[in-house]
């Protein structure tokens, strides 16, 4: 989910934050001269698993009548980049040890200092926050494997145990909101269950969207699932609308429930579960 095209239309008008990142990247780059890690920083203004958290902070402190300091979302965004590109160093291996210790340490980097922003501009209980999400994060990323990258099949069942990181992820810019509002005694609950309806229909939002890729690195979408499970040719513009189709019903029934949890003049948040329905709605391989 990195186009350009893709975070507008998800997330609204992201140049803001992609500027922000733009000079933290910069700034990255000048402080550890590495030319491996340097492409890796350069990626960072670029990542919808960056940027998603500081729309979603942005968003729900817009709807508690505060304006998000720029400083907050850039560290939410450097400490999710480390969860981007430990995801990818097991989802899209990079063929090289240099490769590989270049996305972990970028990785690594960003998350320190994030932490440190944080610390650094008075948000220690936003930290402790986020690093509840994170850790729940990597434990349920280390899950996937068991569930999704084995050869034998899944069961639906399965699959949605091997998604659930998603939701630890969409929690990280909502309750780093709410603790820098310090409300998070009033919405934590109902903002518990936003988060995970609206993560798992970026999930299958996700799967939606790239069901050949998938098929090509073998990993177990539901949709995979299902074209194996009928024996149905995942390369064909008309088998892939059709298994768009249960996707689309999961995405509305998920992004209605998100939807419900929001206090009743939450707009900014809303809209952001209204992106997400409109992009499945009109969404098609063509």
């Amino acid at each position: 989910m990195g186009s350009s095209e893709i975070r507008s239309q998800l997330l609204g008008n992201t140049s803001h934050y992609e500027r922000l990142l733009s000079i933290e990247a910069r700034r990255l780059t000048r402080k550890y001269p590495d030319p491996e890690l340097a492409r890796q920083f350069a990626k960072i203004s670029m990542g919808f698993v960056s940027i998603a958290p500081m729309a979603l902070c942005k968003a729900a402190l817009a709807d508690m009548d505060l304006k998000a300091p720029d400083r907050l979302l850039v560290a939410l965004a450097l400490i999710n980049v480390h969860i981007s590109t430990h995801d990818d160093v097991v989802d899209e291996t990079p063929e090289t040890k240099s490769g590989i210790a270049a996305m972990l340490y970028a990785g690594n980097i960003t998350l320190i200092e994030g932490m440190q922003m944080l610390v650094n501009e008075g948000y220690e209980n936003v930290l402790d926050a986020a690093m509840e999400k994170v850790k729940v994060n990597h434990l349920m990323q280390r899950r996937v494997i068991d569930y999704l990258w084995k050869e034998e099949m899944p069961t639906r069942a399965e699959y949605l145990k091997g998604i659930r990181h998603i939701i630890s992820w969409a929690s990280i810019g909502v309750y780093a909101a709410l603790e820098y509002a310090g409300r998070t005694a009033d919405y934590g609950k109902r903002m518990g269950v936003f988060c995970e309806n609206y993560g798992l229909s970026i999930q299958f939002m996700d799967d939606m969207r790239e069901m050949e890729e998938d098929s090509q690195h073998g990993y177990w979408s539901l949709p995979i699932i299902r074209a194996r499970t009928h024996n149905l040719d995942i390369s064909s513009m008309e088998v892939k609308n059709e298994l768009a189709v249960d996707l689309k019903a999961m995405i509305f029934r998920n992004t209605d429930r998100a939807a419900s949890a929001l206090p009743t003049n939450w707009d900014a948040m809303r809209s952001m579960v209204t992106r997400l329905y409109d992009y499945a709605s009109k969404f098609s391989y063509e």
